[in-house]
């Protein structure tokens, strides 16, 4: 119900109902309630039932948002009743979809859609759009949630078709079709429909005078699985399509039939169920078989094709380049100019893999001139990109950057914003590089000091936004922030107060991404100022955020909860669900740092039913992650599963493949804290599918890890070898230090625990020489620590304690105190295994120090004392 004033009703009455309407603005709850309470006696005194059913609705709302549920169902009951007396039908409709968000809260479905039909009864009455489409929406999420499938996708359609008549909200439509094609691809959904065609098939089977139909409904059957994702029934339901065909003595559909296996099997296999490979190998060849027998040339052209993508893809470089070959001739022969071409491009990528980057050039070339006389403008992009790789891998970067802009002006054309930004990536990968961005920055500092610039203020702006573009791409902070603070004094010289303040929070956002805390918050301060006085509502929501993300990570917590608390304010105020959502997660974040579980809990909670409300399940499957990091925190192993599934439920129900991943690796974290070891295997393999779905290198690279983390510890030390060996191809053809760096560590790590230190020194070094190459501090100092650790275990004290040494001072120097505290304690418990006693004093009483600053967390404090007792036990022996 709209929190309002009664239009009518007794002046005591309606007194102390607007007093309750400024203290639930003012989010004085309890004395909002108070106020409630003594409007609706003075009403009931005076007879006011207008006025009673408003505030009563109001009671409900106030207890709604507190979650004192039974006493919201009941106030909005009284409401309703009254609502119904005085003929209220926007009374009537706001109390029974209040009562039906009651129902929801509490799981109880049924009811939830009894009350939501009652209130879209009364608004169909009313003919009120907008609440109809709310209605419908409301029915289709509760239906889902009953697994009415159909009746889900009858609600959210007349939603999406309400719309579309009122021209409104077009973003919502999108959403409302995203959500019905996603019932379409829902397992459950999926699998009732096979179950019904299950049945057909049953009662079609053993006639012969079916085969026909039996064979039509074979196949939509194996469609049905297909969209499940359930590859082992579609197998399963393929090889009997592929029985009735035999029986039926239909041998080319029965070629067709294990070509349409196949492509099933490689599409999956190469999606990460690397076991169906080579089932579908297999599978290509009797295809090939079947097209050959019947002279099918144009078929056999196509299944070849397809079966050297797959060689290609099992690094069968040989055997792929035969078969493309064979696929070429047979292309010639037919005359298809369109699968020459492609011929022409598959060659091209397998002679580039074989390294030898001159073929590539020459097939690429080919398969170019090919796609330009047939005009197939995406093949003919897709190639010019693929001419751009090559170029790259050699380093021509203007020649490469010239094919890419090529194959980009097609890609927008074509409207395809993946390979738009797949390419743009690429562009921004050559315009990064050192050099190229050193000679863009000579020519634009060329520029600014001709006299004409100098003069023009305009004109100088421009030159220097350009400048601190290339700084940003460069990385260069102090030069960034050198440019900015001279575009910083143009725009405050001319007046550009939207302008100015766009630079300060550009400058802020350098400086936080730098890890320059302090000085970022005072930049956004300075932004904030400046659009607080333009009233640039859409631009504060963001800054408020983000300095209050800031203040918490500096551990002002005070002041950080004034920004957070006036920034929710601001949105309460502008009704911006988005704005509260990142207002209560901010909360959350800040009262988790104070160890406040139960109101950290509670703000991650609100956000969750914003999102609920809306059905956004991205954004719900993060708000079950925070509730997820909380309990982790909290150390409470069983509440973190379970949240943790619902955020990889959400994240699958709408395909989000790289949070999927990720959620799959926090629950290998949780199994793990709950000795639940013997599942870490199939979490990190699930994490391992999704990231090949992703088909990213870098998420694919840490699956690998963990799980040759999870074989070692089991001592399967080939299947951790080979991991990890997978993980070094891959990222050993990136050009990532980093990810380098973190394999290299991997693998020094095997040989360390296989006791070969000398492979194992081998390894780290080549791990530090990456990390101390790309600047980044905190990994170095990780790296001398797991080369004390080696040089220690080796009986090197000496050169063990300066690595240790070296790691801390980075780790002083960056601030890092819980590295450091690690670092220490790590220490101590070496030098406490050797028996070391003054070693591990000394380390002992710097972690001491450092607890003190952390104000003496109880954890720490009890295992310095705990590794103390130890020490005097070492003394006694």
């Amino acid at each position: 119900m709209t929190q309002t004033a009664n239009p009518a009703g007794s002046n005591e009455g309606r007194r102390f109902e607007k007093m309750g309407l400024a203290s639930l603005q003012a989010r004085k709850l309890d004395e909002a309630e108070n106020h409630f309470q003594s409007a609706l006696k003075h009403m009931q005194t005076d007879g006011d039932e207008i006025g009673q059913a408003y505030v009563l609705g109001n009671l409900g709302n106030l207890f709604f948002e507190q979650k004192r549920l039974d006493l919201a169902e009941e106030n909005y009951e009284k409401s309703l009743k009254l609502m119904q007396k005085i003929k209220d039908k926007r009374g009537v409709e706001s109390s029974y979809g209040n009562l039906g968000n009651v129902s929801l809260y509490r799981n109880n479905f049924e009811k939830a859609r009894e009350h939501y039909q009652k209130a879209l009864r009364v608004v169909e009455e009313t003919k009120n759009i907008p609440a109809q489409v709310m209605y419908q929406e409301n029915l289709g999420n509760v239906c889902l949630q009953l697994k009415n499938f159909e009746t889900a996708k009858q609600h959210l359609e007349k939603a999406r078709l309400l719309l579309l008549s009122e021209r409104q909200e077009l973003e919502k439509v999108s959403l409302l079709e995203d959500k019905i094609k996603s019932i379409d691809t829902n397992p459950e959904y999926l699998e009732q429909q096979a179950v019904e065609k299950q049945k057909e098939i049953d009662a079609l089977a053993g006639d012969a005078s079916k085969q026909t139909e039996l064979l039509t409904r074979y196949q939509e059957l194996e469609e049905l699985y297909f969209n499940a994702g359930r590859i082992e029934k579609v197998i399963e339901v393929s090889e009997k399509t592929a029985g009735l065909l035999r029986e039926m003595g239909d041998s080319a559909s029965l070629a067709i039939c294990h070509a349409n296996l196949a492509s099933t099997l490689m599409q999956h296999g190469m999606a990460g169920k690397e076991e169906y490979l080579q089932r579908a190998e297999e599978e290509f060849q009797k295809a090939l078989e079947g097209f050959e027998s019947k002279q099918d040339q144009k078929r056999k052209s196509y299944i070849l094709g397809t079966l050297g993508l797959l060689y290609q893809h099992r690094n069968k470089l040989d055997q792929a380049l035969e078969v493309f070959n064979q696929s070429l001739g047979l292309m010639k022969e037919l005359g298809d100019r369109l699968g020459e071409a492609r011929s022409y491009a598959n060659l091209g990528k397998v002679a580039v893999a074989k390294g030898d980057l001159g073929q590539g050039e020459t097939y690429i070339q080919k398969s170019i001139e090919l796609m330009e006389q047939l005009e197939n403008r995406p093949g003919t992009a897709q190639q010019y990109e693929s001419m751009g790789d090559i170029l790259l891998v050699k380093k021509e970067w203007e020649k490469a950057e010239e094919w890419f802009n090529r194959a980009l002006q097609i890609f927008e054309a074509l409207k395809d914003p993946q390979s738009v930004n797949a390419v743009q990536d690429k562009l921004v990968h050559i315009i990064s590089q050192p050099e190229i961005l050193k000679k863009q920055e000579e020519a634009i500092r060329a520029e600014l000091v001709k006299p004409e610039i100098e003069k023009d203020d305009q004109r100088k702006i421009a030159v220097l936004k350009d400048l601190a573009n290339v700084n940003f791409m460069a990385n260069d902070v102090d030069k960034s922030k050198e440019t900015l603070n001279q575009l910083i004094a143009l725009y405050d010289k001319t007046g550009d107060r939207h302008a100015l303040g766009v630079a300060y929070g550009n400058l802020a956002g350098i400086l936080e991404q730098a890890d320059r805390l302090e000085e970022a918050h005072e930049e956004f301060e300075k932004a904030i100022q400046i659009k607080e006085t333009l009233g640039e509502d859409r631009a504060l929501v963001e800054m408020y955020a983000r300095r209050g993300s800031i203040l918490l990570r500096l551990n002002k917590l005070d002041q950080a909860e004034k920004v957070m608390r006036k920034s929710l304010a601001h949105n309460e105020k502008k009704q911006n669900s988005q704005g509260k959502v990142l207002d209560y997660r901010n909360l959350g974040n800040l009262y988790l740092q104070k160890t406040e579980w139960l109101d950290a809990e509670g703000f991650y909670k609100k956000s969750l039913d914003i999102n609920l409300q809306f059905g956004n399940h991205k954004e719900i499957a993060e708000d079950f992650r925070n509730i997820c990091n909380l309990y982790l925190q909290k150390e409470d192993w069983n509440d973190a599963e379970h949240y943790c599934q619902q955020a990889l439920e959400s994240s699958e129900q709408i395909g989000d493949l790289l949070n999927a991943a990720r959620d799959c690796r926090t629950l290998g974290l949780i199994l793990k804290s709950k000795k639940g070891r013997a599942d870490l295997e199939g979490c990190y393999k699930k994490a391992l599918e999704f990231s090949k779905k992703l088909n990213d290198p870098k998420e694919i690279c840490t699956d690998l890890r963990l799980l040759g983390e999870v074989y070692m510890d089991r001592g399967y030390t080939e299947k951790a070898l080979a991991h990890f060996q997978e993980a070094f191809n891959i990222s050993i053809k990136g050009n990532d230090p980093g990810e380098q760096a973190q394999d290299y560590r991997n693998l020094g790590n095997f040989y360390f625990r296989r006791s070969n230190p000398k492979e194992a020194e081998k390894h780290y070094l080549k791990a530090l020489e990456l990390v101390q190459a790309s600047g980044d501090a905190l990994e170095e100092a990780k790296d001398r620590t797991f080369l004390g650790n080696l040089y220690f275990k080796g009986d090197q004290y000496e050169r063990a304690q300066e690595e240790f040494d070296r790691a801390a001072g980075i780790f002083r120097e960056k601030k890092s105190v819980v590295n450091l505290v690690q670092l220490y304690m790590t220490v101590a418990g070496l030098n406490l295994a050797e028996s070391r006693k003054d070693e591990c004093e000394a380390e002992l009483k710097k972690a001491e120090e450092l607890a003190k600053e952390l104000g003496n967390p109880e954890k720490l404090v009890n295992s310095i004392d705990e590794i103390r007792k130890m020490l005097e036990r070492i003394d006694r022996i």
